[in-house]
């Protein structure tokens, strides 16, 4: 009787916070669809060391959302958010992907392990396409700061709205910033972009983690691109590109820039449907075995200045020499030999000279290179999100105490003719109730679910709308909301 009576409590609480919400549509999101849905187990498998704290499974979305190209137009962008499965409360981590040259290469196509891994952690985790990339038509402007931020700044609202309007889940505020390579230069520029436009009262960062990036572009970053044995010429071709079209002010035609055969092998290279290690091996080394001679003359003479078109965009998109208020914690490795280690080191001190009192660079793997230098440094950067990261709690209450929320996942959400319902191997021996009810508690649809992990229930006699998804026995009550599209 006592677990019957505390039974009807939970359930009138559940109610009451339902009855609350309001089903709108924000005018930031263009459209939302459910990608897939991810166990703790599938997570961790795709990580090549064992973790503790991946507590989740997780859901991810495909979103496309409005936002701004690099000339104010109106555009639209996708991207990914990843939600934790089993509670609808949490901060909020955005990811700036690295360098990627295909334009399908991104995680609207395939989600991504860094999300999967933020979200199994128990944070809400946007990763945006970036502009060119995915579902957004054009040239990527890659380094170049004011649209990456813009892209993950507009995904962060899409986000929010459609998980705060559409599955009445909750962002607690707390919002994280993280990003690796060209991800690290991205999240330098996200923040910057935070604090200059005056967004802390919507963006509360706790933590911006821009790790192993270019952020001294004209500096110590062109120091290593103009040794002799720079491993990666392709990242020189593609900001060229980038800066061309963003400026338009680079050269007339490739040959302007580029030495025969180059001026036309180059080009076709970077239409979106050719990878990194293609553009890479069709260039040596030496940047002035490719770059026309007057052109690298020109750049090393006007050092002082920096007035030559290619030197004034690379100082317009550095992103070290500025004073943030919010804490940063940048990481390196000293064998990086992509992006120089030197421009963590160079914005650790410039943003201290200039009265920052909250920043750190972390040297993580000592000889580490580019690659090698990832997984360490993403993982120390989550590590000390979770330090002050109030995480993902359940909000139901079950029978007995126990709480089982995450243990049942349903998906997709929103759903369309059919839901999914999963259960974790603690629930699949039990024989369980299902029941599907609208917001004024009527129950519409009921099944059995007798020592099972998985079923499917149709939704085809509903309309649309928001739905309560009640699992339950004796010992078990699990709530969870659905929305019927």
């Amino acid at each position: 009787t006592s677990n019957l009576n505390k039974m009807k409590k939970i359930f009138t609480i559940a109610f009451i916070h339902f009855f609350l919400v309001n089903f709108v549509v924000a005018q930031d999101i263009v459209s939302v669809n459910h990608l897939g849905s991810y166990t703790q187990a599938q997570i961790q498998a795709s990580i090549p060391v064992p973790l503790i704290g991946l507590d989740f499974g997780v859901d991810a979305y495909k979103v496309n959302y409005n936002t701004t190209d690099p000339f104010g137009n109106n555009t639209v962008a996708s991207g990914v958010l990843y939600i934790p499965s089993g509670c609808d409360n949490f901060p909020l981590i955005s990811y700036q992907h690295g360098t990627i040259l295909e334009k399908e290469n991104v995680a609207s196509r395939n989600p991504e392990d860094v999300g999967l891994l933020a979200a199994a952690f128990g944070f809400a985790c946007t990763a945006a396409d970036f502009l060119g990339m995915g579902d957004n038509s054009g040239t990527h402007p890659y380094i170049h700061s004011e649209s990456e931020a813009t892209a993950s700044i507009d995904l962060m609202r899409a986000a929010r709205d459609f998980m705060t309007d559409t599955l009445t889940y909750t962002l607690n505020g707390q919002v994280y910033l993280l990003g690796y390579s060209q991800g690290g230069h991205a999240t330098m520029a996200v923040h910057k972009y935070v604090e200059d436009n005056n967004l802390l009262a919507e963006f509360d960062i706790k933590g911006s983690s821009p790790l192993s990036g270019p952020y001294d572009l004209v500096g110590v970053q062109m120091d290593m691109i103009l040794d002799s044995s720079y491993t990666s010429p392709a990242y020189i071709a593609y900001i060229a590109d980038s800066y061309q079209y963003v400026y338009g002010n680079l050269y007339n035609s490739p040959s302007d820039y580029y030495k025969s055969p180059y001026d036309v092998t180059i080009p076709p290279l970077l239409d979106g449907t050719h990878t990194l290690f293609e553009l890479n091996t069709a260039l040596p080394n030496n940047i002035f075995l490719f770059m026309e001679d007057s052109v690298m003359q020109n750049v090393i003479a006007d050092s002082l200045t920096n007035l030559h078109p290619l030197r004034a965009a690379l100082v317009r998109n550095s992103n070290y020499d500025w004073l943030p208020t919010r804490p940063i914690r940048m990481a390196y490795c000293d064998g990086d030999e992509q992006v120089n280690y030197m421009n963590s080191i160079k914005a650790k001190s410039t943003m201290i000279a200039n009265g920052a009192t909250d920043v750190d660079a972390i040297h993580i793997l000592p000889g580490a290179t580019h690659g090698d230098c990832a997984l360490p440094a993403i993982l120390n950067a989550v590590n000390w999100f979770l330090t002050t990261a109030t995480i993902c709690t359940p909000w139901t209450t079950n029978a007995l105490d126990v709480d089982f929320s995450q243990s049942v996942r349903v998906f997709p959400n929103p759903a369309n003719d059919v839901l999914n319902i999963q259960l974790d191997d603690n629930l699949s021996n039990q024989d369980l109730m299902i029941e599907i009810l609208d917001l004024n508690g009527r129950v519409l649809k009921q099944s059995n679910l007798t020592q099972t992990s998985n079923t499917q229930l149709s939704l085809t006699e509903l309309s649309q709308g928001m739905y309560l998804i009640r699992v339950y026995n004796e010992q078990v009550n699990v709530w969870k909301k659905v929305v019927v599209k």
